[in-house]
């Protein structure tokens, strides 16, 4: 608690106390059993209130890994040997690739690290990206949002929140303010599972990936670079660099959906991604995407085109909801069954409609 309080007030403005709201998301994830947290955002409060340098200071010499030039660690865990490149370039991460194809690829280690620590993998060899500049590019460019693939989500919801206000209120309830911190967009994409929280967004957005390897660079819509379960268009010795999403246009109502056992760090029931076009009362055109429906993120290919042309009704959608849960294999899992997905498919399309009723009235 004392260290996470001290990091938000850290990244403020000098002199400028962090409030309430402020103090609570800093804290989700932090679990009190004793105390009560009353009283500890009250001393959180009090102590922003006061003067002095709140700085950190390390005594360890970092002059040694703080150069630009690749590096190779050799670790113990337990009787085995696990050996660690660093390189400092996406050149560099390449050619380690291709004389390493089985290393694992890591970053936040936000999933990795977990997997390692159960016993689930134990890789001999592993590349750790941390140290490539290059990869942590997040801006608007033509457009577009770019980021590179370690780009963490803080960099992400930093730059979401004046661009695509929609995506910066999902990435609010992603994770914890420190998983954050760490964990990677590339990571969410390339760890392929089909209730990652950004993968519906990027895909209603048709985002471009850029692979790199020894042999150049291509470029893959997200759209088609999931091949099945946790299966990628993603050969050995290749590597994601980097991420572009365009802008949704102004007249494109997007909306995204998360629905979880609870609002704070939890993993995704279900997750959608909705925008469409209108020309008056005539949808013009859409994209819709369902998460935790099936082996991958769907895009709802059947969904949309039955909607282009229609008007744009309580019964189109209700009509919408069918051919939905046609295209979807949802099971049943701890998170809810299947019979509860089909009718978040159903139910996703009508709520947007009523969403954005409520919001004409507004106008």
């Amino acid at each position: 608690f004392v260290v996470a309080m001290t990091a938000l007030q850290q990244n403020r403005p000098a002199k400028q106390a962090a409030c309430e709201s402020e103090l609570r998301t800093g804290l989700t994830g932090n679990l009190c059993r004793c105390t009560g947290y009353s009283s500890i955002l009250e001393a959180g409060a009090k102590a922003a209130e006061q003067s002095g340098d709140a700085s950190l200071i390390s005594s360890f010499d970092l002059t040694a890994i703080s150069n630009d030039q690749p590096i190779e660690i050799v670790a113990t865990h337990g009787d085995t040997s696990h050996r660690v490149f660093c390189p400092t370039t996406v050149a560099e991460a390449v050619d380690c690739l291709s004389r390493h194809a089985d290393a694992k690829i890591v970053a936040g280690a936000t999933d990795l690290g977990v997997q390692f620590n159960k016993g689930h993998i134990a890789p001999s060899d592993w590349i750790d990206l941390n140290r490539i500049a290059e990869l942590e590019k997040c801006e608007i460019v033509d457009g577009s949002m770019v980021f590179g693939a370690r780009a963490t989500w803080t960099d992400v919801l930093s730059l979401a929140e004046s661009t695509v206000p929609e995506f910066h209120q999902v990435l609010t309830v992603f994770g914890s303010p420190q998983i954050r911190h760490v964990g990677t967009i590339g990571g969410n994409i390339i760890n392929a599972s089909p209730i990652a929280d950004s993968i519906p967004f990027l895909f209603v957005c048709d985002a471009e990936l850029t692979i790199a390897s020894g042999s150049g660079n291509r470029t893959v819509n997200i759209n088609d670079f999931y091949k099945g379960y946790k299966k990628m268009d993603l050969a050995k010795g290749e590597l994601l660099a980097s991420i572009r999403v365009p802008l949704p246009r102004s007249n494109r109502n997007l909306r995204l959906y998360k629905i979880s056992r609870r609002r704070d760090l939890d993993i995704s029931t279900f997750t959608a991604a909705i925008w469409i076009e209108l020309d008056g009362e005539k949808i013009t055109d859409v994209g819709i995407a369902y998460g935790a429906v099936g082996p991958t993120v769907l895009r709802m290919k059947k969904t949309e085109e039955y909607l282009r042309g229609k008007s744009f009704t309580i019964e189109t959608m209700t009509a919408a909801g069918d051919i939905a849960v046609k295209e979807i294999t949802p099971i049943t899992d701890v998170r809810g069954r299947s019979e509860y997905r089909f009718q978040l498919a159903r139910n996703v399309l009508k709520k947007y409609y009523f969403q954005q009723q409520k919001l004409a009235q507004q106008v």
